[in-house]
Order: C-alpha cells, then sequence, then structure tokens
C-alpha cells in the first residue's frame, strides 16, 4: 500500500550569518528525506549572534 504522507524531521545548524553548516534527517520516505536534505542545504536563515545555532524542522507531506 502506498503512504498517505511523509514525515521528515530536520535537524539543522545554522551559522552566524545564516548560512547552513550541517543537516540531519530522519523520515519515513527514503525519497522525499533525500530530497528534503539537498533543498535544505540551499536555505539561508536570517544573521544571528550566535556563532552557530541548532533547530530542529518538522515537516509533513501529503500526497495527492
Amino acid at each position: 500500500t502506498e503512504l498517505t504522507h511523509a514525515s521528515v524531521n530536520l535537524d539543522v545548524v545554522i551559522g552566524r550569518n545564516g548560512e547552513v553548516l550541517q543537516s540531519h534527517y530522519e523520515g519515513s520516505d527514503s525519497r522525499v528525506t533525500t530530497c528534503v536534505d539537498r533543498e535544505v542545504r540551499q536555505w539561508h536563515f536570517p544573521s544571528q549572534s550566535e556563532e552557530k545555532k541548532s533547530v530542529r524542522v518538522p515537516i509533513v507531506f501529503d500526497r495527492s
């Protein structure tokens, strides 16, 4: 049976100037997690005062 949704938990380390330094992911569909990981490495966050900051980003995709 085909899954009706795919979930991904991203752990992202963001550098001082907003660039993604590292990303790690876990998910229910390897094709989706691979795609999300490739995209998140291109994200840019606002600058911050900390040297680096870790955040978790949960994402759920519904298939239609």
